[in-house]
């Protein structure tokens, strides 16, 4: 035993422990709200946060190697967006922030070889934040509930939609990549 003490090891099991992992998740579904209500992107599109509502949700995905990882992250956006001085107006935000967490859960355990496929991860972003315009487009035939994107008509929302998250991953994708290759310990 050498004399000195290493904080190397509590500090790798910290981070590397499960409660960490869900406070740094839920932390970042935290992140994705804050960015939706601050962030002014000065294109006046529907479905524009898809791009940093998917680059977080799928960094988070792929960050932490966890079954439940996106569903973390959309349960994180859900229960802030529940906070009352957000001043959502949309009843249905914190399932539409939940949604494309499962989703991408789903398709992270049917297609687990496909992580690191350009390709995959752009296709999945845009499928998996399409399901916000739907369940609203649902909900307003359903329950008369008024959304603004459906006077453009609901395709045309799914297609923005679509596009804006498929950018989000394809961010989430090259950050990744990015990461990698400034990190020496993969460069044996």
């Amino acid at each position: 035993m050498s004399g000195s003490y290493s904080t190397e090891q509590p500090l790798r099991r910290l981070i590397n422990s499960t409660a960490a992992q869900v406070l740094f998740l839920l932390s970042l579904g935290l992140l994705a709200v804050v960015l939706h209500v601050n962030f002014r992107i000065p294109l006046r599109l529907h479905g524009r946060h898809g791009i940093e509502l998917m680059a977080i949700l799928l960094l988070g995905r792929l960050a932490v190697d966890r079954s439940l990882a996106g569903s973390t992250v959309g349960l994180g956006a859900a229960g802030a967006s529940l906070l009352p001085f957000w001043s959502f107006r949309d009843p249905l935000a914190p399932l539409l922030f939940l949604l494309p967490g499962i989703i991408v859960d789903i398709a992270f355990r049917y297609r687990p070889g496909w992580r690191h496929s350009w390709l995959f991860l752009t296709l999945l972003g845009g499928a998996a934040y399409i399901w916000k315009p739907l369940v609203r487009g649902a909900a307003a035939a359903t329950f008369g509930l008024q959304y603004g994107f459906l006077k453009d008509g609901l395709l045309y929302g799914v297609f923005l939609h679509f596009i804006f998250g498929a950018i989000g991953g394809l961010i989430a994708f090259l950050y990744v990549l990015g990461s990698r290759r400034a990190d020496p310990s993969d460069q044996a």
